[in-house]
């Protein structure tokens, strides 16, 4: 009788596994209560969570923490149903809230050939109360669904209507991309407004640079993208209204920047003020982060300085100093955008927050002074290539104006020749 029982379980793993779709509930889990790290399977399927709870209702996952789900056979779709709470703010499936997620029409599905995945509540906690498991190939049937293109106008009278559909959104550009937290985490924010009314808007709520979650590499650079007036195309992984007080706006989350339809040739530009590089290492060496840490200014800066090293192991990472030729101490470091090639004695300007990384190896203590990921431009030679250096640049003070000697020209601090 106990090898019969033995078997008939067998049987129904194997079946559970087989089947096209493998169904989680709450109530199939292991209480977990408070919050740790969770390690179950269920029905053949391990869940790993970093930092979770599970009670009688949902399976929650704090923020920062990870999902992580692994099967027998390779997974073609996963979906996750959440609370009506999450679900109404962070879209079906809350895929608003979950880093690494693909989704797609109504239901927030992950669609893929793995046997693994890993997804991160980067954006808030989630409440799951079950999640769908496809195998061989299989899809939601709602998955039929494939995103539209449509006016800022539509958008926004479907966000009042609770539609669920994923879009595209093309609109024009009403201001330069902003952050809504405290510090930047890859996302941005900005309005748009219709292409022919343009009184109708949406914001752009703390959406990404691209499909597959791809993050901004930096607030200036997405400022440097996208400008006042420019026409767009944005990905809207949810159209929802946003209630506060008497007030209500439209907005679209869990999107990416698509698409530029059509740059505004006038647009307004970001003016920067620059320093020197000695200006820079000074503002980086007032920060005093922890060891093994890094400490920002809140402000952003553009410091212009001559290339006088490139590292050779990070890419477009460049040492800057105010001399040609000279000890390079700080650092462009792995540039989000370079406008051409650079090589040593380049006179640039690099466009970012000044940090300061305090670090230690085998070697001892350690400090970096740097812009990471910032912009650099070439304020010399735009748009010359193939530039031959011969000489040594310096720095001269005539009648108490600086001008800088390079093979036998005199520049100004702006680059332009006088002599």
């Amino acid at each position: 009788m106990k090898k019969f029982f033995t078997l008939v379980m067998a049987l129904v793993a194997v079946m559970t596994m087989n089947a096209t779709v493998v169904t989680l509930s709450v109530s199939d889990f292991t209480a977990v209560n408070p919050a740790a790290a969770i390690d179950q399977t269920v029905k053949g399927v391990r869940v790993q969570i970093t930092n979770g709870l599970i009670n009688s209702s949902e399976v929650r996952i704090y923020k920062n923490s990870t999902i992580t789900i692994t099967a027998e056979a390779a997974m073609s779709a996963v979906v996750f149903h959440c609370t009506a709470s999450d679900a109404a703010q962070y879209g079906p499936g809350c895929f608003g809230a979950l880093d690494g997620y693909s989704y797609k029409g109504m239901t927030g599905t992950w669609l893929g050939n793995a046997a693994t995945l890993a997804l991160t509540a980067s954006s808030a906690q989630v409440r799951v109360t079950s999640i769908d498991i496809y195998t061989d190939g299989e899809v939601p049937a709602e998955d039929t669904w494939v995103a539209d293109t449509i006016s800022v106008s539509e958008a926004v009278a479907l966000a009042a209507a609770n539609d669920s559909h994923d879009h595209f959104v093309k609109g024009v550009v009403m201001d330069a991309p902003f952050i809504t937290y405290e510090t930047f985490g890859g996302k941005v924010s900005f309005w748009m407004s219709d292409v022919e009314n343009p009184t109708d808007t949406i914001e752009f709520y703390d959406g990404y640079a691209g499909p597959d979650a791809a993050k901004w590499a930096s607030l200036e650079l997405a400022q440097e993208t996208l400008h006042q007036g420019d026409t767009i195309l944005v990905y809207a992984g949810l159209l929802k209204p946003y209630t506060k007080g008497e007030n209500t706006i439209y907005e679209v989350t869990a999107g990416y920047y698509a698409e530029m339809l059509g740059a505004n040739p006038d647009a307004p530009q970001v003016e920067y003020e620059p320093i020197t590089v000695a200006e820079a290492l000074a503002i980086a060496q007032a920060l005093a982060p922890e060891q093994g840490k890094s400490l920002s200014t809140p402000d952003t800066y553009a410091v212009q300085g001559f290339v006088v090293g490139i590292s050779t192991t990070k890419e477009n990472t460049f040492y800057l100093a105010d001399v040609a030729g000279a000890y390079g101490e700080f650092q462009a470091y792995q540039c989000a955008s370079v406008d051409r090639t650079v090589v040593e004695g380049d006179f640039v300007m690099v466009i970012g927050k000044i940090s300061h990384y305090y670090g230690s190896n085998d070697k001892g203590e350690y400090h970096n002074y740097e812009i990471a990921k910032g912009i650099l431009k070439h304020v010399w030679g735009e748009g010359i290539e193939n530039v031959t250096l011969t000489e040594q640049a310096q720095k001269v003070m005539i009648d108490g104006v600086m001008y800088i000697v390079r093979d036998g020209k005199m520049f100004n601090v702006q680059g332009v020749q006088v002599r």
